[in-house]
């Protein structure tokens, strides 16, 4: 039977248009009429053989990540981000017509389907205008900003188009927190909302394998991870997380009675 609270998410808490390839905090483009939509797209090729009448197989060609919403304020500087090579949105002036193509980064965030208290983030690194923009003068009418984002492969960091993570919260206490086995992504913080280190990762109902994924909630209030207590990283005696698209991934050892690093991301 399916759960009733993983049916409706409502709004997004969150929306901002920032810098390319930085996480945005900022740059709310304000109203929007019928919320965000996130579409996924794919070409396959099927490869047929004369001896089968299904395809045996089937390769991946190309995939695109969009994002589609109607701007309902109908600003310069959103203008100027839903017209694909627009100059300007400053407060008085946009010019129209130019061959430089700008980019931006997206964050969404919403409430997480079923779970009370956690955030799904959806974060595009890099992205480029590419729909048709129709603005309508006419009495009574709202004049919103139709537009269309299109996700391109980052330049500096990384290759992947999106991210989209639930991640609960958690204060640091004494540089450690402990871990929940449903809960095994989190945004870290430290006490009194302030930099921080992290030593320790309480075991809690974790086991063998369980799986942590840590991520900072404030890009001001740098997380430093350290071995002082049970946390093994792979090469360094501490990790700086100071970049809200950072995360450090450890995996529990139940031979060791530490948690290892398994994987990381570090913005430069």
């Amino acid at each position: 039977m399916g759960t009733v609270a993983n049916v409706k998410v409502g709004s997004a808490s969150a929306f901002y248009i920032g810098t390319a390839e930085t996480v945005p905090t900022s740059g709310d483009p304000g109203y929007s009429l019928e919320g965000l939509r996130l579409l996924y797209g794919l070409t396959l090729e099927d490869a047929v053989v004369d001896e089968e009448i299904v395809p045996v197989d089937v390769t991946l060609m190309d995939e695109n990540l969009r994002v589609v919403v109607d701007l309902a304020e109908p600003t310069l500087a959103n203008m100027a981000k839903a017209i694909i090579g627009a100059d300007g949105g400053t407060s008085y002036q946009l010019k129209v017509g130019g061959t430089t193509i700008s980019y931006f980064s997206l964050l969404i965030a919403t409430a997480c389907p079923g779970a009370t208290g956690v955030t799904r983030r959806i974060f595009i690194p890099r992205i480029t205008a590419i729909g048709a923009v129709e603005m309508r003068y006419a009495k009574g009418h709202m004049n919103s900003i139709p537009a269309e984002f299109k996700a391109v492969k980052p330049e500096t960091v990384g290759s992947v188009i999106g991210y989209i993570y639930d991640s609960w919260a958690v204060t640091l206490d004494t540089d450690a927190f402990t871990y929940v086995a449903a809960e095994s992504s989190y945004l870290v913080d430290g006490e009194s909302a302030a930099a921080d280190a992290l030593a320790t990762i309480t075991l809690g109902d974790g086991e063998d394998g369980s799986k942590c994924t840590i991520r900072i909630a404030d890009a001001s209030h740098a997380i430093t991870v350290n071995e002082l207590g049970n946390i093994d990283l792979d090469t360094d005696e501490t990790l700086l997380l100071n970049n809200l698209w950072d995360y450090l991934e450890l995996t529990y050892s139940t031979g060791t009675s530490k948690w290892v690093e398994s994987a990381r991301f570090i913005a430069v």
